[in-house]
């Protein structure tokens, strides 16, 4: 038999009696782990696994396949695909047999069941007798990523018809990851079934019978999008983990605006202190390495280093650091006590009595983004109308350009009748767009835009039509012209920000050469977009009553940070008014 070590390789000349319990448990007795049940070829120490345990989890990069291929070149023999699948078989065993025995132990001492959620983090889960409550009694922070989603196998065949039908050749692995931290399919199904099917049951007043065809559809529905997209982490704010799950193939959505912030970010919300509940995105900086090696792997195997990672990361990084945490936290408290006396200073400087004066700010600013959920309905309508006015009067002109052209070279016939002949002309000659037909599109858009200008006038109650005089005429036209100016910049400072986060990731490590190709590409129809939408910024910016500053490209590109936008305060939602 083959000893696999990891510094040399040897044979096994020593004879093994085997036991009751087989020639496997022998092989483990005496520290080898095998990679068959019953006669195997080769046998892995536990040392060799300890080793690849432990530098795998310091190192997320390192894969077993690259660890087998370095024991080849040391041992020096050629690599074979064989020798990694016997490795993995060995190193589950060893894993498992690792796990058995935690799992023994934690059932000796009591500690079965949810005593991890109960007790994840020391200093959020111990109370010490004698303090006072705290108002919030444990902090948590969940969050999505999807980079350690898993890349399935697909097979495309073709019907009949030439469709393309794709089907996963993904070998089954039934095994499971009996883990406190990982919540399974089955639990979040469940958890969907118990409590959502209410939700949305009474949402819709269902009968009985259109309860069970809700619940069908519902659980179609669910289990349609589900594939593994990413994890959905859920850890203290001192960074213990507590559960880690799938996120379905629908992936997560942020849907963040500046009431939300008002309402949740924690900068807000009393006795957060300085807690602003990052540490998913600290976790995830340290996890995504774990995305080369496992993403190709099957879901056992995927889950099964993702939860070894999980339990290094807790009993190591986060348990070693936690003491240096609170009295770094602890710290920085007492720096900023000290910085009242200035604080004060810099308030009696700018007028501001007390406290309570950034509480009214805040009311004041949640009670101006809350008018601005909804566009002033008569505002929007006029400028609509005015809108209208002037595409109808265009269309208008459309029309006598093309009646006066043909008007001109037969001047002895009345309107009517140069149309019809027009219209006869045309249709005898084979251009791809006759004039007939510029004449009937150019009539058909004058009888659109005089529809519309007849629904707003309705809308809006008018019974006095506008006219260029007219003061409200007027007055349309530059709150028009003011939109028209505010979208542009909006269009041009959202284009800047897509061009910031492209460069940015353009000059991260570990940015794959194909991506790279990819992102220039965008980089190169993004700067053309801004070229076009600062053409029409500039020209909008020109025609408004009071003319704004207009930008050149240079300006824009060289903007690096957002608090260097100065045109935001100008942009469609102006707090400074």
């Amino acid at each position: 038999m083959l000893i696999c070590s990891s510094i040399d390789d040897f044979i096994l000349e020593t004879e093994i009696y085997e036991t009751t319990a087989g020639l496997a448990s022998t092989l483990v007795e005496i520290g080898l782990l095998p990679c068959a049940p019953f006669h195997p070829s080769i046998a892995f120490t536990t040392c060799l696994m300890e080793l690849f345990h432990t530098t795998h989890l310091q190192c997320p990069h390192l894969s077993a396949q690259a660890f087998v291929k370095s024991l080849c070149d040391l041992h020096g023999i050629e690599y074979q695909p064989s020798l990694l699948h016997q490795f993995s078989i060995s190193y589950d065993l060893y894993l498992s047999i690792k796990n058995s025995v935690q799992s023994c132990v934690m059932s000796a001492l009591n500690q079965g069941g949810n005593w991890h959620l109960c007790h994840a983090c020391p200093a959020c889960t111990y109370k010490l007798e004698g303090k006072p409550d705290l108002i919030f009694e444990m902090l948590i922070a969940m969050d999505g990523n999807n980079s350690l989603k898993q890349v399935l196998c697909w097979e495309t065949t073709f019907d009949r018809e030439g469709n393309a039908i794709h089907n996963n050749i993904e070998i089954q692995d039934e095994r499971d990851i009996s883990e406190d931290y990982y919540l399974s399919h089955e639990c979040v199904d469940r958890w969907v079934k118990d409590h959502v099917q209410d939700a949305m049951l009474s949402l819709y007043h269902a009968d009985e019978e259109g309860e069970e065809n809700l619940l069908n559809e519902m659980t179609v529905w669910i289990w349609a999008v589900f594939d593994e997209m990413g994890v959905f982490l859920a850890l203290c704010h001192h960074g213990f983990v507590l559960v880690i799950l799938n996120m379905v193939h629908s992936g997560e959505i942020h849907m963040h605006n500046c009431i939300c912030q008002l309402s949740h970010l924690t900068t807000y919300i009393k006795r957060m202190g300085l807690e602003n509940l990052k540490g998913c995105e600290h976790f995830f900086s340290r996890s995504n390495a774990l995305a080369s090696s496992t993403q190709y792997a099957s879901v056992f195997h995927q889950w099964q280093s993702i939860i070894e990672f999980l339990k290094h990361m807790d009993s190591t990084e986060t348990l070693q650091n936690l003491s240096q945490f609170l009295v770094q936290n602890y710290h920085q408290a007492l720096d900023i006590i000290k910085g009242e006396g200035v604080l004060k200073e810099h308030m009696a400087q700018e007028h501001i009595r007390d406290k309570s004066v950034f509480d009214q700010w805040l009311q004041e600013e949640r009670a101006y983004l809350t008018s601005l959920q909804k566009k002033p309905v008569k505002e929007t309508l006029a400028m609509d109308y005015y809108q209208s006015l002037v595409d109808l009067e265009a269309a208008e002109a459309d029309v006598e350009a093309i009646l006066d052209m043909f008007h001109a070279k037969n001047p002895s016939t009345d309107v009517i009748e140069s149309t019809q002949m027009f219209v006869k002309k045309s249709e005898k000659r084979k251009s791809k767009t006759s004039p007939a037909e510029k004449l009937q599109r150019a009539e058909a858009v004058c009888k659109h835009c005089m529809d519309h200008a007849h629904v707003l006038e309705e809308a809006l109650g008018f019974e006095v039509l506008w006219t260029k005089l007219s003061s409200e005429y007027q007055h349309a036209a530059i709150l028009h012209s003011w939109r028209c100016c505010q979208q542009c910049l909006d269009e041009l400072k959202a284009l800047v920000i897509s061009h910031l986060f492209e460069l940015t990731k353009m000059n991260m490590s570990n940015t794959s050469y194909k991506l790279c190709k990819h992102i220039v590409k965008a980089l190169h129809s993004r700067s053309q977009a801004i070229t076009n939408t600062l053409k029409w910024y500039n020209a909008a910016a020109s025609a408004l009553d009071l003319p704004r500053q207009t930008l050149t490209w240079n300006q824009v590109v060289q903007y690096a940070f957002l608090s260097e936008f100065d045109l935001l305060r100008d942009s469609q939602e102006d707090v400074h008014q």
